[in-house]
C-alpha cells in the first residue's frame, strides 16, 4: 500500500526548497546570490528560518524510511546496484551540468576565478564543492550504513534492539537523546581532529543522521511508532507545539551567545517541527490527485533543478532589474523560479529518456529473488 503521506511530504519538501532559497536571496543570509543592500524583512527571515527547520528533516526522515524498506525487500547486490543508480548516477550528472552552472554564476557574481572551477568537482582537490548535492551523497552513504547495521543486528543481536518498546511517554527522550548525543560525539571528533572536508563531514553527519535513522525506525517500528510519528492524538499536538515554540525562541535567544552551539540547539525545534509536520501530512495529505501524484513524481528532480534556477535567476535579478520592493522582487523570483524549474523538469526530465536517466537513475534492473536471510534482517 502507498504511503501517500510520505510522497506528498517528499513533493512538499521539494516545492518549498523553491520557496526556501528564493527568500535567502533578500534576508541578508550571506547566500550565493544577495540583494545589493540589506533589507529588514523579519517575516520573510522567520518565515524562512522555520521552513529550514523541517525541510531537510522531513527529506532524510522519508529516505531513511524508504531505506530501510530497500534493505527488507533488495539482497546486497540488488540494494547495492540500486541504490547507486538511484543516487549516484543523479548526483554525478547533476555535478557535472546543472551545479557547473551554478557555480560558473556565483563566482560571476563575487569576481572568482573562473579558472578554478574544473577544481570543484574534484573530490579529492581541496577546492571539492557539492553545495546542495550534499543530501544525495549522504543519503547514499547513511543507506549502506543501515544495512551493514541491520546485517550485524540480526547476526549479533537478534532480540536486543527489539526488546526497547517505543510506546511509552520516553520515546521521545530517548529518540532526542540519541540525536543530541551523537551529535555530540561527532563534533567532539570534529574538535580533536580538526578534519572537515566535504566527503567526510563530522559535523554534517551528526547534524543528519539521526533523522535519516528516525526514518528508518518509524519503519521498523511502524506499529509501536505510528502515534509517536503520524497519528498523533490532540494532546500530543499540543504539547509538541509548545515545545517547539519554546525551543525555537530559546534556540534563537542563545545563538552567538554560547560558541559553537547553534546547530545542536536547533536539533531540539528540528525534531518537533518534523513530528508535527508529519503529523498533519498523515492527517491532511495521505491522499492523492493528479496534482498532488505530479508533484511527487517530480520531486526528486525539482530537488536536483530548484538550486541552480534559483541561483541564475537571482543573479539576473540582482544584476539587471532589482526592484525597490523586497517584497514584489521576492515574488517575482519565487515564481520565474517555479516555472523554470518545473518546465526544465517537464522538458529534460519527463520526456527523454537521457533526462530521466541521468537525473532520476531511473534504469530498469531486474531484480533477483530475495534471500529468506535478508527476509528477516528486520524481524
Amino acid at each position: 500500500m502507498r504511503k501517500h503521506y510520505l510522497d506528498n511530504g517528499k513533493a512538499l519538501a521539494s516545492f518549498l526548497g523553491i520557496v526556501y532559497h528564493a527568500g535567502l536571496i533578500f534576508v541578508g543570509a550571506g547566500w550565493l546570490i544577495n540583494t545589493s543592500r540589506p533589507y529588514d524583512m523579519p517575516v520573510l527571515r522567520m518565515y524562512t528560518e522555520y521552513l529550514n527547520l523541517f525541510r531537510m528533516p522531513l527529506f532524510l526522515f522519508v529516505s531513511g524510511y524508504f531505506a530501510a524498506y530497500a534493505v527488507r525487500k533488495y539482497n546486497l547486490r540488488d540494494f547495492t546496484v540500486r541504490r547507486l543508480t538511484r543516487l549516484g548516477i543523479p548526483f554525478v550528472a547533476t555535478l557535472l551540468t546543472f551545479g557547473m552552472i551554478e557555480k560558473i554564476f556565483v563566482y560571476k557574481f563575487w569576481g572568482g576565478n573562473p579558472a578554478i572551477l574544473p577544481n570543484t568537482v574534484i573530490p579529492w582537490s581541496p577546492r571539492f564543492q557539492m553545495s546542495y548535492l550534499w543530501f544525495l551523497y549522504y543519503v547514499l552513504v547513511f543507506s549502506f550504513v543501515l544495512y551493514i547495521g541491520l546485517m550485524l543486528k540480526r547476526r549479533y543481536l537478534p532480540e536486543v534492539f527489539n526488546r526497547i518498546k517505543l510506546r511509552g511517554g520516553y520515546a521521545d527522550v530517548l529518540f532526542l537523546g540519541g540525536i543530541v548525543g551523537f551529535f555530540g560525539v561527532c563534533g567532539a571528533l570534529f574538535l580533536i581532529t580538526d578534519f572537515n572536508h566535504q566527503l567526510v563531514s563530522f559535523l554534517t553527519i551528526g547534524a543528519n543522521f539521526p533523522f535519516f535513522m528516525l526514518g528508518a525506525v518509524a519503519f521498523l517500528r511502524q506499529d509501536e511508532l505510528k502515534s509517536k510519528f503520524f497519528e498523533l492524538s490532540g494532546r500530543r499536538f499540543a504539547a509538541l507545539s509548545i515545545l517547539l515554540i519554546i525551543s525555537y525562541f530559546v534556540s534563537a535567544r542563545l545563538s552567538g551567545i554560547i560558541p559553537n552551539t547553534d546547530t545542536l540547539l536547533d536539533l531540539f525545534p528540528r525534531y518537533f517541527s518534523l513530528i508535527l509536520v508529519l503529523g498533519l501530512l498523515y492527517k491532511f495529505l495521505n491522499k492523492t490527485n493528479r496534482v498532488l501524484n505530479y508533484m511527487s513524481e517530480s520531486s526528486y528532480s525539482v530537488y536536483l533543478l530548484h538550486h541552480p534556477v534559483i541561483v541564475v535567476i537571482g543573479y539576473h535579478y540582482v544584476t539587471y532589474f532589482e526592484l525597490q520592493s523586497p517584497v514584489l522582487g521576492y515574488l517575482l523570483v519565487l515564481v520565474a523560479s517555479i516555472i523554470v524549474t518545473y518546465a526544465l523538469d517537464y522538458l529534460i526530465v519527463r520526456n527523454t529518456r537521457l533526462g530521466k536517466i541521468l537525473f532520476t537513475g531511473a534504469v530498469n534492473i531486474k531484480r533477483k529473488p530475495i534471500q529468506a536471510v535478508q527476509r528477516a534482517m528486520t524481524d
